[in-house]
């Protein structure tokens, strides 16, 4: 039996494309506090080697609603679909700063300002057991934002389809 891979080789790769539907679905969230961005952008792995390294990227449209209000984005994982959760690969921070692995201020010119987003990196598999990784977000000024659309409704605007990536690498 082997017990781990080769550094540096793929293991395996897991990904979700627009939570496997047809249709790009926009969603709203309004918090202050750290919630579940949009639950289709799970993504599940059961890592082959406990030793191995986990390369995670989210990738996705987000709209901060024309407001200087900072968005934090972070990564959760949870090995009961959610009903507990824990921020990955969190490091300390100075002063009262949250931890974030992305994080935006958007202020273009109007409802539909909207960028996409990429958020990349790695964090040690640790076990073999399954697991399940999501995005969340806080917004300091509690603003409604959105995700994989605009607010407005018309041709200029546009709809994008989230996309999640979790690689397995051997170490």
């Amino acid at each position: 039996m082997v017990l781990h891979s080769s550094s540096g080789n793929i293991v395996q790769t897991i990904y979700n494309y627009n939570g496997g539907q047809s249709t790009v679905e926009g969603v709203t969230k309004q918090s202050n506090s750290f919630v579940e961005v949009d639950s289709r952008m799970r993504i599940e792995i059961t890592p082959k080697f406990s030793n191995s390294r986990l390369l995670i990227q989210y990738n996705f449209l987000f709209g901060g609603n024309f407001s200087s209000a900072i968005t934090t984005f972070r990564i959760h994982s949870s090995t009961d679909d959610f009903s507990s959760n824990s921020v990955v690969s969190s490091l300390n921070t100075e002063g009262n700063r949250n931890f974030g692995h992305a994080s935006h201020r958007l202020v273009d010119s109007d409802l539909n300002d909207r960028h996409t987003t990429q958020l990349l990196f790695t964090t040690p598999a640790s076990n073999t057991n399954a697991r399940k990784y999501s995005l969340f977000a806080l917004n300091e000024s509690n603003v409604l934002n959105y995700y994989h659309r605009t607010g407005t409704n018309n041709a200029g605007c546009s709809a994008t389809p989230p996309s999640v990536i979790v690689m397995e690498i051997g170490q």
